[in-house]
């Protein structure tokens, strides 16, 4: 098996997919229909789906911006399906991103963000568009 193929298969029972952003090309931006709705079937099925939000990797000790795939995954698969998704938020911190084993700090918050919770405390904050 190639090393791509490795890739591929390891990303696939990860439940990883691209996101394309415009930045990259615009010839690229419509590959994420087919991406969004892979993601869309994960979440109707119940399964775990990992996002990173600032979509890019920055070895820098600061939060970076955080994108909108995120948003659309969850808007989306509630309008698609009717599914509330719950979204956890995890920080992930490495001191020495460039050294092998060494110390990572993870955080996160215990009470999930959900279009359903936001509606229900009566937050009539903005909570981002799609």
């Amino acid at each position: 098996m190639k090393t791509k193929e490795h890739i591929l298969l390891i990303n696939r029972e990860l439940n990883v997919s691209p996101v394309y952003r415009i930045e990259e090309g615009l010839e690229n931006v419509h590959k994420n229909l087919e991406s969004f709705a892979g993601r869309y079937e994960i979440l109707r099925k119940n399964d775990n789906l990992f996002m990173f939000s600032e979509g890019i990797c920055v070895h820098e000790k600061r939060l970076q911006k955080l994108r909108k795939g995120t948003a659309r995954v969850s808007f989306g698969t509630e309008e698609k399906f009717g599914d509330d998704v719950n979204i956890v938020p995890v920080g992930i911190h490495y001191t020495y991103p460039d050294k092998f084993r060494k110390e990572v700090i993870i955080n996160n918050k215990q009470e999930p963000y959900c279009r359903h919770c936001i509606k229900k405390k009566g937050n009539t904050g903005n909570t981002g568009s799609y």
